[in-house]
């Protein structure tokens, strides 16, 4: 008897769980619609050559190097 109390009290939280209505869909904040957005907040801003130290990379040691960010 518990089983079946037990069953139809969660086919019962289901259906209401399911019969929710979905939440409206998220909009983008205007300023980030933008295509020539780049991370870091610099819209505008050109790439660099930074020298980066030697590091290890997947368990290999990588000799100092320039990259551009």
């Amino acid at each position: 008897m518990k089983k079946l109390i037990l069953a139809l009290a969660t086919l019962v939280v289901s259906a209401a769980a399911v019969s929710q209505p979905a939440p409206p869909p998220r909009q983008m904040a205007p300023h980030m619609d933008r295509p020539q957005m780049q991370p870091h907040g610099r819209p505008h801003a050109k790439k660099r050559k930074v020298w980066v130290p030697a590091h290890r990379e997947r368990g290999h040691m990588v000799r100092g190097h320039y990259v551009y960010r």
